[in-house]
């Protein structure tokens, strides 16, 4: 056994773990509005950033510091799982993801690559994000040192927006075969609805939206997490 092996269940990575296929909700904003409307779309967690550019809308938001009022709005409006992604080059301190804790933050989405050492100390869930570097034998590697879940983020900047490929799906596969521990796609690619039965399929146990499906507009964001939650429950 690892002696990084996970010693804290969050409320998401419980989820996660015991559901057939699971969504996710990436806000475009740290915004009340938009976090409410994805919880009544139906979404299972969502997730808000500090210190990120984000690659998709290239948003940009700002430290912990400048984004604290706004993530308190979300947290007293939102009941479900919470999650941050604390950054990347520039990465939110060990004292400052103590702190996001005690505000109710539930788990952090980290790049592998970005993700300090320091962190798997921290009583958060630990969700880790994949891009195109990693092989399913990296990723088993992974798991065995404590990742709860998984974020699939392995398109290339110039694919987002565009439509799922068949490549699309045999590298997802690769990710998933031989892993317990979920993993999610996050959609850089234009995923629809009705394609998740497919990811389902290939092993894939949840979906992360994003701006490139939801718009930046809690109305988007309604729309579209509602069309995904009815896509999860017809499956089977």
């Amino acid at each position: 056994m690892s002696k990084l092996e996970l010693k804290f269940q969050s409320r998401f990575s419980e989820k996660a773990r015991n559901s057939k296929f699971s969504l996710m909700v990436s806000i475009p904003r740290n915004d009340p509005e938009m976090g409410k409307a994805a919880e009544e779309a139906g979404a299972d967690a969502i997730k808000m950033h500090i210190y990120t550019k984000h690659p998709a809308s290239q948003h940009l938001f700002g430290s912990l510091q400048k984004e604290r009022k706004n993530l308190e709005k979300v947290l007293s409006a939102v009941h479900l799982p919470i999650g941050i992604v604390p950054g990347a080059e520039k990465i939110a301190s060990l004292k400052e993801m103590e702190e996001l804790k005690k505000m109710g933050i539930d788990f952090f989405d980290v790049f592998a690559h970005y993700l300090p050492l320091d962190y798997l100390s921290l009583n958060l869930g630990r969700m880790v994000c994949l891009d195109s570097r990693y092989s399913s034998s990296q990723v088993k590697n992974m798991a065995f040192f404590g990742a709860d879940v998984f974020e699939a983020s392995i398109i290339p900047h110039e694919g987002y927006g565009k439509s799922v490929c068949f490549a699309d799906l045999v590298n997802w596969k690769a990710l998933a075969e031989g892993i317990s521990v979920p993993i999610m796609v996050s959609t850089q690619r234009k995923i629809r609805p009705e394609e998740i039965a497919l990811l389902q399929e290939i092993g894939i146990r949840g979906v992360v939206i994003g701006v490139v499906v939801t718009g930046e507009t809690a109305k988007g964001v309604y729309e579209a997490a509602r069309l995904f939650r009815k896509a999860v429950d017809r499956l089977k």
